[in-house]
């Protein structure tokens, strides 16, 4: 959806979920494999400790981790939860209110959601994810770095924000995304009560500083 007129924050927020809830089963068959930005969270994992997916899409998260990690998934989407992998046990929900306890998840992980998050409710969501973390447990969050080709700028809106073309057969439907910069990426996640680990840009093999090679931003932190 692509408002002819300047969007409000609540028709941003509602664009995102009625394109999930339309193109939830399309996207999901692009989303069938490993992402290498799996690998990530390897270092972070621990036998018995839960791992928490916010955004989690089908859940093809849990087939890639060990056998005694256990995975609970978040999707706000019915019919992307409708195309869940492995039996993954995934659950309705979404930012920025989780409906888990706080301090459940040893490692969290939330990749690929946060470019669909309007500026106004970054920090929410951020305070979010820190809430259902456990101290001493890990926070994972990965955000899209588009070009801009191919998209048109939200009216009336920050320049970071765009309208993103997907195309399914012969429809094409328009997604919000939120592009930071490295600058504004690191000053989100510049707040006390935890240890950034690392911040920074991402490419296929792992972390780069070129930004021209990058697929995607990311910051692992640990919680204090």
């Amino acid at each position: 959806m692509m408002s002819k007129t300047t969007p409000n924050l609540t028709d941003l927020r509602q664009s995102v979920a009625d394109f999930y809830e339309k193109r939830g089963a399309d996207f999901a068959r692009t989303r069938l494999g490993h992402w290498s930005g799996f690998n990530l969270i390897k270092p972070f994992l621990q036998s018995g400790k839960l791992v928490v997916d916010v955004g989690a899409g089908n859940g093809r998260l849990a087939a890639y981790l060990p056998e005694d990690v256990p995975y609970l998934g978040i999707e706000p989407s019915l019919s992307y939860r409708e195309t869940a992998l492995h039996e993954t046990l995934l659950i309705p929900g979404g930012l920025p209110e989780l409906p888990i306890h706080d301090e459940i998840s040893y490692t969290t992980c939330c990749f690929a959601v946060f470019q669909h998050i309007p500026p106004e409710d970054l920090e929410r969501c951020r305070d979010e994810l820190m809430r259902i973390t456990a101290p001493g447990g890990y926070l994972i969050v990965t955000s899209w770095l588009p070009s801009f080709e191919d998209m048109v700028p939200v009216d009336g809106r920050t320049g970071s924000e765009r309208w993103i073309p997907w195309k399914a057969g012969e429809e094409i439907d328009m997604r919000y995304v939120h592009c930071p910069t490295l600058e504004t990426w690191n000053q989100l996640w510049t707040m006390g009560g935890h240890e950034i680990i690392q911040s920074g840009y991402i490419e296929e093999q792992g972390w780069t500083e070129i930004k021209e090679h990058a697929r995607n931003l990311c910051v692992i932190l640990k919680k204090n």
